[in-house]
């Protein structure tokens, strides 16, 4: 069945998983890719919505960095020299972290997943 959170979390772990492949699509060219966590950060997410979810994210929301805390291994993945070799791996807090799930780098996985997106946009 369908989970708010379950999809949430899956989608982020798609993201992670697209990155690694992505890297392997564009290896040999000067385009490299990052995936990242940036953190908790105090932005609009789910604050249109009353669900169970929403409600417990509005109230964490007291614990949460601002935008700019948050936008900081973004800005260092745009313009740290020497970081190429590193394209397709994860970020968090500006340094290389192991996935928490295993498939995230799981080449086969991640392969089909490429494949499955580009049936989808055609």
């Amino acid at each position: 069945g369908y989970g708010a959170l379950k999809a949430y979390g899956n989608s982020k772990l798609y993201n992670i998983m697209f990155t690694w492949q992505l890297a392997k699509e564009l290896a040999g060219t000067d385009v490299t890719t990052y995936s990242l966590h940036p953190g908790a950060v105090k932005t609009n997410f789910a604050m249109e919505s009353d669900s169970w979810f929403a409600r417990l994210v509005k109230l964490s929301r007291l614990f949460f960095i601002s935008p700019e805390k948050g936008a900081r291994t973004t800005l260092y993945l745009c313009r740290e020299p020497g970081i190429e070799h590193l394209s397709g791996r994860y970020f968090r807090n500006s340094k290389v972290r192991k996935p928490a799930v295993k498939a995230a780098h799981d080449d086969e996985a991640c392969r089909k997943l490429w494949e499955m997106s580009e049936e989808l946009v055609g």
